[in-house]
């Protein structure tokens, strides 16, 4: 069974609903800051399920990138450099696409979608 997290991002914090894959509420939403020990244990407790998990935000300018980052960093890491290095060519989009995608799929840890 796989168990969705759903963030909304805004500038300072983020709500947070995490759902099984009938549909069924795991965590009622909630609020965290993007700073410290909430997102922290946020991202613990995403790694600690032991079904596979997907994690969905928005990308809201620039208000997702601690969110974000903390993740990565934590879920996969050295993806933030490929995407730093690899991105920079637009005329690669459709590449770059797939590249992402598969890195996703074969990850040894629980992926992140966004």
């Amino acid at each position: 069974m796989m168990i969705s997290v759903g963030i909304d991002i805004s500038k300072r914090k983020s709500t947070i609903c995490i759902l099984n894959a009938y549909g069924e509420i795991i965590s009622m939403p909630y609020e965290l800051t993007h700073a410290g020990i909430e997102l922290s244990e946020l991202i613990n407790s995403i790694l600690n399920f032991r079904e596979e998990t997907r994690v969905v935000m928005e990308a809201t300018g620039a208000y997702h990138l601690p969110v974000l980052s903390n993740m990565l960093d934590r879920t996969m890491p050295g993806i933030k450099e490929f995407l730093k290095s690899r991105l920079n060519n637009p005329d690669k989009d459709k590449l770059h696409a797939f590249k992402i995608f598969f890195i996703i799929i074969y990850s040894p840890n629980k992926t992140l979608l966004i």
